[in-house]
Parts: C-alpha cells; sequence; structure tokens
C-alpha cells in the first residue's frame, strides 16, 4: 500500500498548464483561516511540504507517541498505516511549489515568495526565545526543515524552466539535472530568473544567518544583491552581519544603500539611527579614536567634530574604497536636510566633510611612489567625488584650510593625468547618484569634470578669463589671490535648491 500511495506523488503535485489561477485560490481559501485556527497538518503541510516528506515526518512523530499508538491500536497494527495513507491523501498538492512550478512569474506577481518565506517564519517562530534544550533542538530542525523546502523548490523550478543559478554557493543551486546544453534556452527572461535567485539566496542567507553561519549568510546576501541590485533588502541584511562583527562603518553604508536603494527597504532606517545614536558619545579626542569611529558622529554636526575629523584625515588617510563609503554616508545625510536655517548650516557641514575627502584624494592622487593599479583606485574614487561636485555645482570656496594648495594641486592634475589609465566605478546603486555613469568613468570624463569645478573656483575668486589648459602656469600667477580668505558668491540655499 505504501508503494501505492508513493507512486501516486507524480500525478498529484504537477498540475497541468495553465492551472496557476486555480492553484491561486486554493492558496488564498486556506489563507482565509484564521491564524488561531491553522494546524501543521491543515496549513503548513498543504502549502510547503510534499507528500513524501509530510509522511515520513508524520510516521516519525507517532513513533515517538509509542505509547499512545500502541494503545489505539494495539487489536489493529495495520491502522496506523491506513490512517497516515488517508492523512496523505489530503496532502497532495504543494500548493505553493505548484505555484512557482506552474507560473513562476504569476507567483512573483502574487507575492508569492513573500508569503512562502512568511509560512517558514511562523514556522520557525514557534519555537524561538525559549530556553530548553529541546525546544533549542526543534529550532535547529525547524531552520533545516525550511532550507530543505527552499532547496527543493530551487531544484524543481531550474529543472522545469531549464536553467541554472550561477555564481552562488551550492547550497543555494544544487541542480545537476538542470544543466542544459549551451544551445539551449530557458523559457524565462532573465529578468525572472534573477528575481527568482534573488529570493532564494536573500531567504537562505536569513536561514544561515538564524543557524549562526554569518560567512554563508553574507556570501548569500552578496549572491541577492548582485541578481537584485535594486532591492535595498538584500543589502540592509548585509549591514546587519556587519554590525554583529562590529565593523560599524561597514554596516551603516549598508543600511545607508538599503534605504535609498530603488526599491527602498524601510526598516533599515532604524538600523541607521540604532548606529548614529551608539556612537554619539564616543570621546573624540582619544588617540585610539580612528577617522571612521569619528565619522559616525556625523550626524551631531558639532564643529569640534569637523575640525577633529579633518585632522585624523590628514593623519591617518582611510584606502580608497573606505572613503567612497563615506562619501555615500555624507551624501545620504545631506540630501535628507531641509531649508530651514540650521538644515543649511548642516548641509554646509557635510560639503565641508566630503571638501577635506576631495582634496585628500586630490593630494594622494599626484605622489609618484603609487603602483599603476593605486593610481587607478585613486582616481576612480576621485571620479565619483567630482562627478557628484559638479553636477551639484557645490562650491569647494573655503571649505578647507588652504585653498591655494588643493587649487593648485586640482590644476596640477588637470595638466598631468594619464589618459591610458582605466578607471573602475562600482555601481553603489544609490538612488542620490543614479545620475552617474558608472560604466563610463574613463581619465577623460575625470579631467572634464575637474576643468569645470577649476573654472567654477576661479569664477568665485572674481578671476577674469580663465584658460582652456596650461592651468598649472595660470593657476601659480594668481596664487595670492586664493591666500585671502573670501566671502563666496554663492548664496547659502544652494545646496538645499541642488538637493531639490
Amino acid at each position: 500500500m505504501l508503494r501505492k500511495c508513493l507512486s501516486q506523488k507524480d500525478k498529484c503535485v504537477m498540475p497541468s498548464a495553465r492551472e496557476e489561477t486555480k492553484i491561486w485560490q486554493q492558496i488564498k481559501q486556506l489563507q482565509y483561516t484564521p491564524k488561531e485556527e491553522r494546524t501543521e497538518f491543515d496549513y503548513r503541510l498543504p502549502m510547503m511540504r510534499n507528500y513524501t516528506s509530510a509522511l515520513y515526518e508524520c510516521l516519525g512523530e507517532l513513533a515517538d507517541l509509542s505509547v499512545l499508538v500502541q494503545q489505539k491500536y494495539d487489536s489493529n497494527p495495520l491502522a496506523l498505516r491506513v490512517d497516515l495513507f488517508e492523512f496523505g491523501s489530503k496532502v497532495k498538492s504543494v500548493l505553493l511549489e505548484n505555484l512557482f512550478i506552474t507560473d513562476v512569474h504569476f507567483a512573483f506577481e502574487q507575492k508569492a515568495d513573500v508569503l512562502f518565506f512568511s509560512i517558514q517564519k511562523d514556522h520557525i517562530d514557534r519555537f524561538k526565545g525559549s530556553s530548553s534544550p529541546k525546544t533549542k533542538e526543534n529550532y535547529t530542525s525547524a531552520l533545516y526543515e525550511c532550507l530543505g523546502e527552499l532547496a527543493d523548490l530551487s531544484v524543481l523550478v531550474q529543472q522545469k524552466y531549464g536553467f541554472v543559478i550561477k555564481d552562488v554557493p551550492a547550497v543555494a543551486s544544487m541542480c545537476p539535472k538542470a544543466i542544459v546544453p549551451c544551445s539551449s534556452s530557458s523559457s524565462l527572461s532573465p529578468r525572472t530568473i534573477r528575481r527568482f535567485s534573488h529570493f532564494i539566496c536573500l531567504r537562505m542567507g536569513d536561514l544561515f544567518r538564524y543557524l549562526g553561519d554569518m560567512k554563508l549568510a553574507r556570501e548569500l546576501y552578496v549572491c541577492a544583491f548582485r541578481a537584485n541590485p535594486n532591492d535595498g533588502q538584500a543589502c540592509n541584511q548585509i549591514g546587519l552581519i556587519e554590525g554583529l562583527e562590529r565593523h560599524h562603518l561597514e554596516a551603516l553604508y549598508y543600511h545607508v544603500v538599503a534605504l535609498n536603494a530603488h526599491d527602498s527597504f524601510m526598516p533599515a532606517a532604524s538600523n541607521i539611527e540604532q548606529i548614529y545614536n551608539r556612537f554619539a558619545s564616543i570621546n573624540i579626542e582619544d588617540h585610539n579614536t580612528d577617522y571612521d569611529l569619528v565619522f559616525l558622529k556625523l550626524s551631531s554636526f558639532d564643529p569640534s567634530v569637523l575640525q577633529r575629523m579633518s585632522c585624523l584625515l590628514q593623519e591617518r588617510t582611510p584606502n580608497c574604497s573606505r572613503l567612497a563609503m563615506h562619501f555615500v554616508i555624507a551624501v545620504s545625510v545631506w540630501y535628507a536636510l531641509g531649508g530651514s536655517q540650521d538644515e543649511v548650516r548642516c548641509s554646509n557641514h557635510v560639503i565641508t566633510v566630503i571638501a577635506d575627502q576631495f582634496t585628500i584624494l586630490l593630494e594622494q592622487s599626484l605622489k609618484e611612489e603609487q603602483t599603476r593599479r593605486e593610481k587607478e583606485q585613486l582616481l576612480s574614487t576621485l571620479w565619483i567625488y567630482a562627478s557628484w561636485i559638479e553636477a551639484k555645482k557645490i562650491s569647494l570656496m573655503n571649505r578647507v584650510t588652504d585653498d591655494a594648495k588643493w587649487i593648485r594641486n586640482l590644476a596640477v592634475l588637470i595638466d598631468t593625468c594619464d589618459n591610458t589609465l582605466t578607471l573602475k566605478c562600482d555601481n553603489h546603486h544609490f538612488l542620490p547618484l543614479s545620475f552617474m555613469d558608472y560604466e563610463n568613468a574613463s581619465t577623460e570624463s575625470l579631467v572634464r569634470r575637474l576643468t569645470v569645478i577649476l573654472w567654477r573656483t576661479l569664477k568665485s575668486y572674481r578671476i577674469p578669463d580663465v584658460p582652456n589648459d596650461n592651468f598649472t602656469a595660470f593657476v601659480d600667477a594668481h596664487i595670492s589671490m586664493f591666500t585671502e580668505r573670501r566671502k563666496p558668491r554663492v548664496s547659502r540655499t544652494v545646496a538645499v535648491l541642488s538637493a531639490m
């Protein structure tokens, strides 16, 4: 009887073509059941588990209750199997799994991916928060059970539609039968495949994070972000892991990107606030406090903090990747400010921080003891700063201690920039920087942007007849004009107007 029942599985699980609407109606009908009335057998199992695994799980659970089973079935030992098969006949459809297999695009339209993990999360939360060893064991078992469900779904969908989730940990794909000849193509669009990959990697990442495997969880989150960089949730989850590992600047950066992604993940806002609040009281005069930690006090807009940041930046210049994080965070603060007098003053503080970093990059890029790769990294980071400053018409006049020094460095870089260098700017997928054409970053475009910044600065100093070349000689001829602190010609509302 067992073989006969299991042989009917394939007939039950796979519905005929174009049945997605019917399956979704069955799912909605189950959802109408009040939460307090839902049980494992009449809600979760029909939604999530296949016939065979549900059957064997029930066999195992009832075997644990051996005393009760013997009391009930001592006169007829076959009755247990009969009852199980009767239960199994009610668990023929794995509704959510079937919906993805029948029409994965329709499943995403109905947000079946959200429902899938929501049911898993409810199942996991039943065993969460208890100190009982048995409950902890059940919690771990529930996590592995949910991982198995996601792995099953991943394999079945890949097999059905003839594609392979590439460049992900094996646990997220595990589908040797899905490998198809190079001449074959999947019936799914690349966008849908990326969306499915994002769903599987994101949710497996969550489950491994619950299990404490932060390395694999982070790897899966990165894969999810790569599959769908417009969704901020994967970035937020990476930020959670960075926070647990005490990488506070990285955590803040990822939460900021999550909040400012095309599909913003709003819970990231509270994570950002927690980080700012946590570092509001750090001692900025402590010799062991580095630039990154002081930078986390940026939202305080305290002039002493800005001064300390400027000194630390000169003493211990962070590497390019960290400066790029600083820039994204500073721009996010600048965009969040409004038009009141206090907020305009604060926006000027933020611009001062960005100007400090920009001038340090100029100075570093002119040093000769750098490898070609280091030079390219420096100029790539500088390209991002220059693109934003030029596009938003930011005035750098009187922003740093020595205007003459940075203006001359700017002129020298424009005159001597090596056009054979290759720039590579990673897309931060940060909405305020979405206007940037990262793929076309080059030394030529960098020089054009730097030239515009220099022209505007010279005009702010009321210097007429700015040149088109030989900028170093021109600046040297007017160097005395830059030593005098002069009032800029721009209004104090220019930052707010640029943001608007």
